[in-house]
């Protein structure tokens, strides 16, 4: 699969295609691991801000800490980011396969079920990418194959195990914490609901339930430190963007819920092919029909995690529109209708579920979607279909060695315009600045108190219509080269300057 869709070539590839804004923004996280401090809890990005730190906190660092350490050793190669993210993804695939197969007992099913994840076009293209969120999904597999463990052998070490890999979905996504808040309601119910209703009920979790809850408050307490220093730490640099925009379905105007709802429309089809939209909804029906002949826990999973991404994407509805990413989340609840539905299957129809046609048919099913979601990722690396390209010059090496023969030195600030992002052309060039994104006060004072602090700057003009705004003229006096139809000016000290 991984041939199929091209990822070896992909993974060479530097940040390019649809939402490379975040990416650009993830990766840049890395890179300034790797050429600034090696400090976990000072993250910082190749756009400065206002006062030249570009400091700011997102989702808790760690993979991209990580990656800025592995630059520091094999050297700055974006290609391994893009593996880390890839190998963390596709051993959560192979922790959901194991429960699958301790759950259902057939390994039909359990090869099935992580390879249809692997066909969804948005799956597949953000992993192989910089964004957190298929990475944290999988940490999350690995919180459900430990608690599955836990629940076998009554060891408390899964337990704590699975917490741990719920706690770090959180932490490095928080819409991944539903797998936590999912865990510890079954938990409760096991311990509390259940025996109410059923006498006779015995237990699955071997644990006190003061054991678990004290475990999952920890967990949250954990989690809710992170996002409140990350606050704090970007609203001390002025950059409270990755932490402060929330905005629920219900602070939209009906007007804007129509355009959302247009482009979630739009998407769909790229978080899977609608047969396997078909498929998730038959397979729910099919567990809610059952769910009388069913083990309660496995209707409970699906239904909590389905809701719990609901939920999600309800809180956070303005951004889905221009971020499809947030969609990833709808994996959880998928995911658990496929085990859940296998394994009643399997269970009530064993000669179905394990007929030689219906293998074929299923097999032809994944092969039909992985070709689909080979042409989609075709689609998405299209360079006539890419999104949020800059200028091919950012992308070239001979740029980078045409600024340096013109005197750009390896620490000296660039400002970048137009690029409305924070830091696609920065990043691409390695090097730290401003953009079009920034507040043009944030340039513009750069650009008007010139102080031994920034020494001289190179402003790089990709659009030169705009060399009558009349912010930037004032700096347009000393021009140090042109480069296809882009044109470099050089920014000196106020003292030096005209």
């Amino acid at each position: 699969m991984v041939l199929i869709y091209n990822i070896p070539q992909i993974l060479e590839l530097e940040p390019v295609g649809r939402h490379n804004w975040r990416q650009t923004d993830c990766a840049s996280f890395a890179w300034n691991y790797y050429t600034g401090s090696a400090n976990l809890f000072t993250p910082a990005m190749n756009n400065v801000l206002s006062n030249g730190e570009g400091a700011a906190a997102a989702e808790f660092p760690l993979i991209y800490w990580l990656a800025g350490m592995l630059y520091r050793v094999f050297g700055p190669h974006t290609l391994l980011l893009r593996m880390m993210n890839i190998v963390i993804v596709f051993s959560g695939l192979w922790a959901l396969s194991a429960l699958c197969r301790s759950i259902i007992v057939d390994s039909f099913w359990a090869m099935f079920i992580p390879l249809l994840l692997y066909t969804s076009p948005f799956f597949v293209y953000y992993s192989s990418g910089f964004l957190p969120d298929p990475p944290a999904l999988a940490i999350c597999f690995w919180g459900w194959y430990f608690l599955g463990k836990h629940v076998i052998h009554q060891n408390k070490k899964y337990w704590l195990a699975a917490l741990a890999f719920f706690t770090l979905g959180g932490l490095l996504k928080i819409s991944m914490f539903i797998h936590a808040i999912t865990a510890i309601i079954l938990i409760v119910a096991d311990h509390w609901l259940i025996p109410k209703v059923n006498k006779n009920y015995k237990r699955i979790t071997g644990l006190k339930l003061p054991d678990y809850l004290i475990g999952f408050i920890v967990s949250l307490l954990v989690i809710f430190c992170w996002y409140l220093y990350a606050t704090w730490y970007s609203t001390r640099f002025e950059y409270p963007h990755f932490t402060s925009i929330i905005k629920s379905v219900f602070q939209v105007s009906g007007e804007d819920i129509t355009r959302i709802l247009r482009e979630i429309k739009i998407q769909i089809p790229y978080f899977f092919h609608p047969s396997v939209h078909i498929l998730l909804a038959v397979a729910l029906a099919f567990i809610l029909w059952n769910s009388r002949k069913l083990i309660w826990i496995t209707v409970s999973i699906p239904l909590l995690l389905c809701l719990g991404g609901i939920a999600h994407l309800a809180i956070f509805f303005w951004l889905i529109g221009g971020h499809e990413y947030y969609h990833l989340v709808n994996l959880s609840g998928a995911s658990a209708i496929l085990v859940a539905g296998a394994y009643m299957l399997n269970q009530k129809h064993p000669r179905i579920s394990r007929h030689i046609f219906t293998r074929l048919i299923f097999s032809a099913f994944l092969v039909a979607n992985i070709i689909y979601t080979r042409e989609r990722m075709k689609e998405y690396y299209d360079p006539a279909n890419s999104y949020f390209r800059e200028k091919p010059a950012f992308y070239q090496q001979e740029f980078k060695d045409y600024l340096s023969s013109i005197g750009l030195k390896e620490n000296q600030y660039v400002i970048s315009i137009p690029d409305r992002s924070p830091n696609n052309t920065l990043y691409l060039l390695r090097k730290r600045g401003w953009s079009s994104f920034n507040n043009p006060k944030h340039y513009g004072n750069a650009m008007q108190r010139w102080t031994g602090k920034y020494g001289e700057i190179f402003l790089i003009l990709s659009d030169t219509t705009l060399r009558s705004d009349t912010l930037l003229q004032p700096a347009l006096y000393d021009k140090a080269g042109t480069y296809s139809d882009m044109e470099i000016y050089i920014l000196h000290p106020k003292e030096k300057a005209p």
